[in-house]
């Protein structure tokens, strides 16, 4: 459609055109393939239709534009995972052969290595999985190229990610890459043989300008991020210093994004202004603008080539070609609607990149920033000449940060269950970076390879600039002044409401009537799944989440009232990947505040107690529990946070209210050990009768040491202890608690071949169904009433709900 007075069949919303908002349709529709809930922003788009008249041919075309996106992005959806073939269960490492496709840099010193045309050899047999390899290597000793053939012992795996309902997709994630597959090596030890070196190409030639940027700048962690926001390498990025900039609110500018090329096109609009200076007559046949646009384009195309290029390098680019076309035609409104013209030449040329992040977090950040400052710019005070004009910009830099995180604010509590009210800190970071260490840094990467002499002293001043932000950063951490808010990760009507909310703001801001029925619909979407949740807890049950952690385990069990009591949190011993942040945390917050009445340490092991800290950090825990002492990390957390802390044995018992109760059953020593044998073995009952044991690591000298103390056991559910493994196995514990149901906590294929197949047997044997979450994902067990019997869910297809007294799949 034109952008003429939008026809009577569909009347926008304020500042939005008739196309725009069908766009908008369109969008959903893709986005309801997976999220099944976001057809209800059709009926809200319908509501901003004024003209009664226009009402039923809008409904039609908006429910039409919803289709033909639900339609295109079934079309283009990528293949699910492949199934892992027998040999994989059994079998080590098999010899893997494959061509480079891609490199990405990673921080902690990880490359993850995109591998195509790979080959295994399985007992003289050729098997080409289908799809790409991604290949982490961690601490490499060589930097792979694209086009070369490299060759070492891997073991393969589906890609397989954490399988817990509103949690990330990591499966989807790679799918959507062509990655069907995944391996991990670690250091020069692990037989890597790199193939010949690919003649010059154009990435050979970016990997040289990186290695001579490298080399010449400070082996500190501001050089660091000298290197990652001009050649997008993160590869010497710490974890400590990523933590950091995340406390901070800052990690999305080490990552490269639009935020950078905007700052890269800023200098197309400096050089305008220098020509304007010495040239006044050019201006008089090409506006500063236009200039301003043609001098950054080769630019922005230069950085966006250098990034690699990032996905997000180039939809940004996209972004940025859309604005200057419409620049350059003399259109109005040129940042919101070369938004919408943008998102629709990506959208259509993929649909699958609006699950990017990335992408989602940008869009909704220009578009804050288009909608929400212009009448927040009026408010400002003075006048833009004399002293007035330096007060003025510094408030319009720090309203258009303050717009941008406005409008991301619903997209990073969906995410990630956290909100950062630490958006001042942009103000001291991003004129350092924009206006210091990038113009620094890339005139270092571009004298590097021809004036070393020159780029040295550039490379060395970004760097020092870094720093000193970085050490202001941390002085403020330091003090408890960059807190990290975890909070409810709302359900899609609630995000739904919450954008409308915000699509109303400018209206009010401009002092114009908003239409009653759109504020209280929006309200009504923002509260009403919420008290749905109070009212279904406040009558419901008790029940058991056995999460997918991986390789480790944690429980949540709820109660009656919405109250809920975590046991374990899962972990690896990765300093880059935090399973507690980035799955436990977001599982517990998705529908549901950061609060837990208690949180319990079955044992001190990492896969276990390791993702507690960041559980200890970010809710409000009534108590903390365990038997041995905690790891130091966790004592830290409990001290700074003022946890109640209390250690147990058996004998002792919680009481959770309503008849329901929580006994420690194991161990019985006044001063446990931080081996498995002491590990808590605790029982869930309700009015007397057994539904949950819970034994974590416990061995088999400690099943027998539980045993002896002749306590009641018996339960319905049991979660098998250690994982599943043999050592853990003992059957007269098995016939003491007596369960209907076993299930067991473990790793997609892991190397320890959880859970043991004499266990599986023994168990089928006996006629009690067992259930992983390796297979399962998330598996949920909830009892209605203490004579109901537990009826079981899980997360993955393929487990129908049903009697917790099911038999083994």
């Amino acid at each position: 459609m034109s952008r003429g007075t939008p026809p009577e069949a569909v009347r926008p919303a304020p500042s939005l055109f008739a196309w725009q908002i069908l766009f908008l349709a369109f969008c959903l529709g893709l986005f309801s393939l997976d999220h099944p809930e976001a057809a209800l922003g059709v009926p809200l788009l319908w509501l901003t239709v004024r003209d009664l008249r226009a009402r039923p041919l809008a409904l039609w075309l908006l429910l039409l534009a919803w289709g033909l996106g639900l339609g295109y992005m079934t079309l283009r959806a990528p293949e699910p995972a492949p199934e892992a073939p027998v040999w994989m269960d059994k079998r080590g490492t098999v010899p893997l052969r494959g061509v480079v496709e891609e490199v990405q840099s990673r921080p902690g010193k990880r490359l993850v290595v995109l591998l195509r045309d790979v080959t295994c050899m399985v007992d003289g047999e050729p098997w080409r999985p289908s799809g790409m390899v991604a290949w982490t290597w961690e601490y490499p000793s060589a930097h792979p190229r694209p086009g070369q053939e490299v060759e070492f012992p891997a073991r393969p795996r589906p890609v397989r990610g954490f399988g817990n309902p509103g949690t990330w997709d990591w499966e989807g994630f790679w799918e959507r890459r062509g990655v069907g597959w995944r391996v991990y090596t670690r250091g020069g030890d692990e037989g890597v043989v790199l193939g010949q070196e690919p003649a010059a190409s154009v990435g050979g030639l970016r990997l040289s300008l990186r290695s001579a940027v490298e080399i010449l700048t400070p082996p500190t962690q501001g050089g660091a991020a000298v290197l990652a926001v001009t050649t997008g390498d993160r590869f010497l990025l710490e974890p400590a210093t990523q933590e950091l900039m995340r406390d901070a609110g800052l990690s999305h500018s080490l990552a490269l994004s639009g935020l950078h090329l905007g700052f890269v096109s800023v200098l197309g609009l400096g050089l305008a202004h220098i020509l304007g200076l010495l040239r006044p007559g050019l201006l008089l046949r090409l506006p500063r603008p236009k200039l301003a646009v043609l001098l950054a384009a080769p630019l922005v195309l230069g950085y966006a080539w250098l990034g690699q290029p990032a996905p997000s390098l180039i939809r940004a680019a996209c972004m940025f070609v859309s604005w200057a076309v419409l620049l350059l035609l003399d259109r109005e409104r040129v940042l919101l609607d070369g938004l919408f013209l943008a998102l629709a030449l990506i959208l259509l040329v993929d649909p699958l990149e609006i699950q990017e992040l990335s992408l989602q977090l940008s869009a909704a950040a220009v578009a804050g920033i288009a909608v929400f400052l212009p009448p927040l710019w009026r408010l400002l005070p003075g006048r833009n000449r004399g002293f007035w004009l330096p007060l003025r910009w510094a408030l319009g830099l720090l309203l258009v940060s303050f717009c941008a995180n406005l409008a991301i604010l619903p997209l990073q509590a969906w995410h990630f269950g956290a909100v950062n009210p630490n958006f001042l800190a942009n103000l001291v970071w991003l004129p350092v970076l924009g206006f210091g260490v990038m113009p620094l840094g890339l005139a270092g990467l571009l004298l590097a390879p021809i004036l070393p002499d020159l780029a040295a002293p550039c490379l060395s001043t970004a760097a020092v600039l870094a720093d000193s932000v970085m050490e202001l950063l941390s002085w403020a951490d330091g003090r408890g002044w960059l807190p990290l808010v975890l909070t409810l990760r709302p359900l899609w009507p609630e995000l739904l409401g919450a954008a409308l909310l915000l699509g109303c703001l400018p209206v009010l801001l401009r002092a114009r009537r908003v239409p009653a029925r759109l504020l209280g619909v929006g309200l009504g979407l923002l509260l009403g799944p919420h008290l749905w949740i109070t009212v279904s807890d406040a009558v419901g049950g008790a029940r058991l989440d056995l999460l997918d952690v991986g390789q480790g385990q944690s429980a949540l069990i709820g109660l009656p009232g919405g109250r809920r009591v975590l046991v374990d949190g899962g972990g690896f011993n990765s300093p880059t990947f935090d399973v507690g942040a980035a799955v436990v945390a977001p599982a517990l917050t998705w529908g549901r505040p950061p609060r837990l009445e208690a949180v319990l340490m079955s044992h001190p092991d990492t896969d276990h107690a390791r993702g507690l800290g960041a559980i200890l950090r970010g809710f409000d825990v009534g108590l903390f529990a365990s038997a041995a002492e905690p790891p130091e990390a966790l004592r830290e957390a409990i001290a700074a946070h003022d946890v109640p802390q209390r250690t147990v044995q058996a004998g002792d018992a919680l009481d959770l209210g309503r008849g329901l109760c929580l006994e420690v059953l194991h161990p019985e020593l006044d001063d446990p050990n931080r081996s498995n044998r002491d590990s808590l073995i605790l029982r869930l009952i309700w009015d007397g009768r057994g539904l949950l044991v819970l034994p974590g690591d416990v061995d088999r000298v400690g099943l027998r040491q539980a045993l002896g103390s002749g306590r009641d056991f018996r339960a319905e559910v049991l979660v098998l202890p250690h994982h599943g493994s043999k050592g853990s196995f003992l059957p007269r514990f098995i016939d003491a608690v007596s369960p209907s149901t076993a299930l067991v906590s473990c790793g997609f294929l892991n190397g320890y071949g959880f859970p043991n197949e004499a266990v599986v047997d023994d168990l089928q044997g006996r006629g009690v169904g067992l259930w992983s979450t390796a297979r399962y994902g998330r598996l949920e067990v909830r009892w209605n009433r203490p004579d109901a019997p537990g009826v079981l869910k899980s997360f993955r297809p393929g487990l129908p709900e049903t009697s917790s007294s099911g038999l083994l799949p």
